[in-house]
């Protein structure tokens, strides 16, 4: 709802004020609200400790993580999705003001989104609970991908009905994903040290961040199509849902390489002699 109401009240402050006063504006009521509800979380009490017998059950540590195909996975899971939205996000109202739609319109088309991703965020945690993680987050990143390649090929056929079904299917598929980027992470490496491990996830969202808005930005300029642009945003991001079956995480559990398992005991070292050596 916040979304459906600000993208439009945003549009017509910088249509009348401009982007800097805007930017002012939105600071001056924004920064205010979030310092008053958002609070440090309290410390642990004694009752309400982790129970560390849980959480040694999964023993990664960052190095055994980083060494692990599943980390590179989830990493360019990340950075591929950051990229494909970056990319959107840089060439969407531009893209949507080359066909010809009224600016007001199309801010309130991309304010419905947000709502949207909501409803998908909510389907994409109850569904991935009974499906398995893969099945949903590829079949959102599939979802959101209709929905960006039918918001570029407005470039052809200008429809009211393709932008709308691009705020529909990159609503939901979006939210899908959503749901479920910090879950895939947790179901692999949740342990004592999956702070640590959670916290290096943000670097291939920087490196996304900083990457797409410059892919965009180059793929226009070389192409002077936004239409090629946004079908790059697309095709990144169904690599980024692809990426899910190799991290893989309704398979079963994952343990680092010599770790204890369940019982305590650490599995048998493998023998020089067995077949393929391994």
């Amino acid at each position: 709802m916040v979304p459906f109401l600000l993208f439009p009240l945003l549009e017509q402050s910088i249509g009348s004020l401009g982007w800097r006063a805007t930017l002012v504006a939105y600071a001056v009521v924004f920064v205010p609200f979030v310092l008053a509800f958002v609070r440090e979380h309290p410390p642990f009490s004694e009752a309400g400790k982790p129970n560390q017998s849980t959480l040694s059950a999964n023993p990664w540590n960052l190095r055994q993580a980083v060494l692990s195909g599943r980390y590179w996975a989830l990493s360019g899971l990340y950075f591929l999705g950051v990229v494909s939205f970056q990319v959107l996000m840089t060439h969407q109202v531009a893209h949507a003001d080359a066909i010809g739609f009224d600016r007001t319109l199309s801010a309130t088309v991309f304010g419905t989104m947000g709502g949207i991703t909501l409803v998908g965020s909510l389907l994409g945690g109850w569904l991935s609970d009974r499906w398995g993680r893969e099945r949903v987050f590829f079949a959102g990143s599939m979802i959101g991908t209709v929905g960006v390649f039918a918001f570029a090929f407005l470039a052809f056929q200008p429809s009211l009905w393709l932008l709308l079904l691009y705020a529909l299917a990159n609503g939901v598929g979006f939210g899908i994903r959503l749901s479920l980027l910090g879950v895939l992470s947790a179901d692999v490496f949740l342990g004592p040290n999956y702070a640590r491990v959670l916290g290096t996830f943000g670097v291939a969202n920087a490196l996304g961040g900083f990457v797409g808005p410059l892919l965009g930005g180059y793929v226009f300029d070389l192409s002077q199509s936004y239409f090629v642009a946004i079908v790059v945003s697309g095709t990144v991001l169904l690599l980024s849902g692809a990426l899910v079956w190799s991290v893989a995480p309704s398979k079963g559990e994952f343990r680092p390489r010599g770790a204890p398992n369940a019982t305590g005991a650490s599995p048998p070292t493998p023998s020089s002699t067995a077949v393929g050596g391994v």
